[in-house]
C-alpha cells in the first residue's frame, strides 16, 4: 500500500543540514520569484490595458533544469499509486541535484554580497561554508548514513522510543529509522561482541546481513563461531533497523530489541544500534523471532 505523500518532503527535510536547506531555498527562490512576479505583470497588462508592450519571462536558466531533475523523482514518489517504500532510496538521485542547487545558491549569495573586487571575502565565505559542512559531519560521526537536524532533534530524537498510535505491535517505537546497512555495526563493535559468545557458538543476524561470511572470511569473526539459519542458531544479532525490526510478521523482534535486557548491546551516541540475544534456547526470557 502507498505511503503518505507527505513522507517525501518530511524525510528530505529532517535527513538534510538546515544550511543546505536555506541554500537550495535562495537558489529555488530567485529562480520562481521573478518568473511568478513577471507572469502577475503580464496578466496585469492584459487586465487595465494600460501596456501593450510584451512582458518576457527571463531566460530559463541551466539551474532551473536542476531544479526540475531534483523535483521529479519525488514527486512521482509522492503520487497515490506508488507502492509503499523505505526512506529516501526511490528517490535518492534527487539529491545530488539538491547539492547543486546549494551551490548556485551560494554562488548566487556570494555575488550579491561580495563583488570581484573583494575575492578575499568570498574566500572567507567558503571557508565559514566549510566549517559548518565539516562541523556537520563531525558531530554525527560515525553514524553518517543515520543523520538527523536539528528539527526533530538531531540523531538521539530521532532514534528515542515514544509512546505512538497502535498500529504496529510495539507501541514505544522511534519515530523514524535509526539505521540501515549494518555500518554502524564496525570493527570494534565486532570484536566487543565476540567477547560474549563461547566457544563454537551458532549465530545468525537479524535482519538480513548479506555481508556476514565477509566477516568470516576478512577474519574479523573468530574461526570457532559458526554462522547458521534462525532456526538452528543459539545467538542472534540485531541491529537497528526498524522497518524490519517492528514489523508484525516478526514478532516480538521490535520489543526484544528496544526495550529487554540482551546479553550485549552496542550504542553509539547512546542509542541502541545492535544487540545479542539467546534464540532456541531455555535459558532466554523471551522467544526468539
Amino acid at each position: 500500500s502507498p505511503v503518505p505523500w507527505h513522507s517525501v518532503p518530511l524525510l528530505s527535510t529532517v535527513t538534510t543540514p538546515p544550511w543546505i536547506i536555506a541554500l537550495i531555498l535562495v537558489e529555488t527562490l530567485s529562480l520562481s520569484l521573478p518568473l511568478l512576479a513577471n507572469r502577475l505583470a503580464n496578466r496585469g497588462t492584459r487586465k487595465t490595458g494600460t501596456d501593450t508592450r510584451p512582458h518576457q519571462p527571463p531566460s530559463p536558466a541551466l539551474a532551473g533544469l536542476w531544479c526540475l531533475a531534483a523535483l521529479a523523482l519525488p514527486l512521482i514518489v509522492m503520487l497515490p499509486s506508488t507502492p509503499a517504500h523505505d526512506g529516501t532510496r526511490l528517490y535518492r538521485p534527487a539529491f545530488y541535484f539538491g547539492a547543486i542547487l546549494a551551490g548556485t545558491g551560494f554562488e548566487r549569495l556570494r555575488r550579491r554580497f561580495f563583488d570581484n573586487n573583494h575575492p578575499q571575502k568570498g574566500w572567507l565565505a567558503v571557508i565559514v561554508l566549510s566549517v559548518f559542512a565539516t562541523g556537520t559531519n563531525m558531530a554525527i560521526h560515525p553514524a553518517g548514513l543515520s543523520y538527523y537536524n536539528v528539527l526533530v532533534g538531531g540523531f538521539n530524537e530521532a532514534a528515542r522510543p515514544v509512546r505512538q498510535p497502535r498500529s504496529l505491535p510495539v507501541p514505544r517505537r522511534p519515530l523514524f529509522e535509526v539505521s540501515y546497512w549494518w555500518e554502524l555495526f564496525n570493527r570494534e563493535a565486532i570484536q566487543d561482541m565476540q567477547v560474549h559468545l563461547p566457544q563454537d557458538a551458532r549465530v545468525t543476524f537479524f535482519p538480513e546481513n548479506y555481508g556476514r561470511h565477509l566477516l568470516k572470511e576478512w577474519g574479523h569473526l573468530r574461526e570457532d563461531i559458526q554462522l547458521t539459519t534462525t532456526g538452528d542458531a543459539q545467538y542472534m544479532v540485531m541491529y537497528a533497523r526498524m522497518g524490519r525490526l517492528l514489523d508484525p510478521r516478526v514478532q516480538p523482534s521490535g520489543s526484544r530489541f528496544l526495550h529487554h535486557t540482551p546479553i550485549w548491546e552496542w550504542k553509539v551516541k547512546g542509542v541502541r544500534v545492535a544487540v545479542l540475544v539467546k534464540i532456541n534456547q531455555r535459558d532466554h526470557s523471551s522467544p526468539g523471532r
